[in-house]
């Protein structure tokens, strides 16, 4: 009788075992909000995450991150998060975070400027100040070399490629051009055209910090 009732017991787990649903889905992972801007320099703190299984209850402690942030150069970088279920399925999500610059590193500096132009190459120092303006403008001074009389306010765009644009006149001149900060935040290289009623005079400038 007892050998009869465990035979019956196994056939029934057994049956059990063989009709169960296999576990095909994956785990839905959600990533939250993140709505801040993330200036270099900073902490960058992950907004975070929530996941949730069909089958498995603690699938919260699978999750791996790959943080590849760098707080200290301005870019563009991933945040990866990986989780798997016991079944072996698996879910993937990534986060781009732009490291973006502060308007502290435009202004307030003094920089060594290199220009290559139609009409020869020049070298003389440039500048670029916190006007204290409306619309987080700065002011650029002495470039291509025209004195602190060619002083433009020039506003600052966008938020992970940043850059300055000139779009102005000064003395019956016409400056127009763009300038980007590269990487590591310690160079603009500037793109620009000087033109008055006889000639125009295009230019690539590179401003180093000093």
């Amino acid at each position: 009788m007892f050998q009869l009732r465990t035979l019956f017991i196994l056939f029934t787990l057994a049956l059990v075992s063989a009709c169960a649903k296999t576990d095909t889905d994956s785990p839905v992972l959600e990533l939250n909000t993140d709505g801040s801007i993330h200036y270099r320099g900073t902490t960058y703190n992950d907004a975070g995450f929530t996941v949730a299984d069909n089958h498995d209850c603690n699938v919260q402690n699978n999750v791996e991150v790959l943080n590849t942030v760098d707080e200290n150069r301005y870019g563009s970088y991933t945040v990866t998060y990986t989780v798997a279920d016991n079944a072996g399925n698996q879910t993937e999500e990534i986060r781009v975070v732009d490291i973006v610059l502060p308007l502290s590193d435009y202004y307030n500096q003094t920089w060594k400027a290199y220009d290559t132009c139609t009409s020869g190459n020049y070298d003389y120092y440039g500048l670029i100040q916190d006007c204290d303006c409306y619309g987080k403008n700065v002011t650029v001074g002495n470039i291509s070399n025209f004195g602190l009389s060619a002083a433009f306010t020039l506003p600052v765009s966008g938020q992970f490629s940043q850059f300055l644009t000139l779009d102005t006149t000064k003395a019956a001149v016409n400056f127009f051009g763009t300038a980007t900060m590269n990487p590591t935040a310690d160079s603009l290289k500037w793109s620009y055209l000087i033109s008055d009623s006889i000639s125009t005079d295009a230019c690539t400038s590179v401003w180093i910090k000093m």
